[in-house]
C-alpha cells in the first residue's frame, strides 16, 4: 500500500527540540511527512525569513507546538503570523504541557482520505486524488496492494475511519459493484465519515442508499471541470472545521434540536458550533475526548452522559449543564 501526501508544517522553538522531535516521530508512524526547520547553517535573517515564508506557502496544515519557549521566540511568532493572514490555511496547536498522543490523534482524524471507486472510474479517481495530494491531504492508494486484497481494503477503511474520511465516487460503474456496496457497508458500521460524490445523472441504489441515509454530497460531471474538483476540497474542508465526527442529518448537525452523538472515540474542535437550535446532546461512555472548543461558549445546551464518564468530567471542567441517564 503505497502513501502519498500528507505534508505538514511544524512551527516550533528549538529549546523545545526534544519534544517536537517526539511529535514529528509520531506524525512519520501515522504515514505523514512532517515539516521541521532549524536551520544553522543560514546566519542571514532575510534569507532565513524569505526561505521559510516559501516553504509555508507551499503547505496547507501547520501544527503550532505551544509552549513559553514559543511564546518568546520571535521566529515561531512571525511565522504564525504569517500563517494566520494566509487564506485557507489550517493552524491546529499542541500543547506541550497536555497529553501529546491524544492531541497529535486528533490532529490526524482529519487528514486522511480513502477513495472507494469503480475501477471503471479510474480516469475520476485520478483528478480526485491529484487535487487531494495538492492540498496536502494524504491519500490512501489501492493500486500497489497486495496479498489478502479484503483484509487490505478492511485496514485502510480502518485507518480512514480513524484518521479521516471516504469519498464515494457514485458512477453508473459504482452502483453495480458489489465490492463497493461491502466497503461502504464496512465503513458506515465502523462509523467512517462518508461523503457522496454525485457524478453525472448517477443515484444511489438502494442498497447505498440504505447506508447512508441523507448524507450530503458534491455534484460532478462526467467529465468535471477543475472547479468542481475543488468544490470537493472546499467539502470536506468545511467539515474539517464544523462536522468531524458525523455528516448525516438523522444524527443531528445545524437545525437538530437533539444530537445523539454516534459511538466513536473523540469530538473533535468545532463539532457543534453552527448548530444554533441546539438543546441537548447524548454522549456515549466510548467518546474518551471532547475538545474544548467543540462547542461555542454562548450555546445553552444539556449533555445526557454516563455516569464517571469523560463526557461527565468534562462538563463539571467546562461549567456545561449535564444529566447522568439512567
Amino acid at each position: 500500500m503505497a502513501k502519498e501526501g500528507g505534508w505538514i508544517f511544524i512551527s516550533h522553538s528549538h529549546l523545545d527540540i526534544k519534544i517536537v522531535r517526539k511529535i514529528r516521530n509520531k506524525l512519520e508512524e501515522q504515514g505523514y511527512e512532517p515539516l521541521m526547520f532549524y536551520l544553522k547553517c543560514l546566519n542571514d535573517d532575510n534569507e532565513i525569513e524569505s526561505l521559510i515564508k516559501r516553504e509555508i506557502d507551499e503547505r496547507e496544515w501547520f501544527i503550532y507546538v505551544d509552549s513559553k519557549n514559543a511564546a518568546n521566540s520571535r521566529w515561531v511568532q512571525t511565522e504564525r503570523q504569517y500563517i494566520s493572514q494566509l487564506k485557507d490555511k489550517k493552524i491546529f496547536t499542541i500543547n506541550i504541557n497536555d497529553d501529546i498522543i491524544k492531541q497529535i490523534d486528533n490532529i490526524t482524524s482529519q487528514l486522511k482520505v480513502y477513495i472507494s471507486y469503480s475501477g471503471r472510474d479510474k480516469y475520476l479517481y485520478d483528478k480526485i486524488k491529484l487535487a487531494l495530494l495538492e492540498k496536502d491531504f494524504l491519500v490512501l492508494d489501492n493500486e500497489s496492494m497486495s496479498g489478502d486484497i479484503v483484509s487490505s481494503i478492511k485496514n485502510q477503511i480502518d485507518q480512514t475511519v480513524r484518521n479521516g474520511f471516504v469519498l464515494l465516487l457514485v458512477t453508473k460503474n459504482s452502483i453495480k459493484s458489489e465490492w463497493i456496496k461491502r466497503e461502504i457497508e464496512y465503513a458506515k458500521i465502523s462509523g467512517g465519515k462518508i461523503i457522496p460524490i454525485y457524478v453525472g445523472d448517477a443515484t444511489l441504489d438502494k442498497a447505498l442508499s440504505f447506508h447512508l441515509g441523507e448524507v450530503q454530497g458534491v455534484h460532478l460531471d462526467e467529465m468535471p471541470s477543475q472547479e468542481q474538483i475543488k468544490k470537493i476540497i472546499l467539502e470536506i474542508q468545511h467539515h474539517i472545521k464544523y462536522y468531524k465526527s458525523d455528516f448525516s442529518i438523522s444524527n443531528g448537525f445545524q437545525g437538530a434540536k437533539t444530537i445523539k452523538y454516534p459511538f466513536v472515540a473523540s469530538i473533535p474542535d468545532y463539532t457543534f458550533y453552527d448548530c444554533d437550535n441546539l438543546e441537548t446532546v447524548y454522549i456515549p461512555s466510548c467518546v474518551s475526548y471532547i475538545s474544548d472548543l467543540a462547542f461555542r461558549n454562548d450555546q445553552d445546551v444539556l449533555v445526557i452522559c454516563q455516569k464517571n464518564s469523560y463526557a461527565e468530567y468534562y462538563c463539571i471542567r467546562n461549567k456545561i449543564k449535564y444529566k447522568i441517564e439512567n
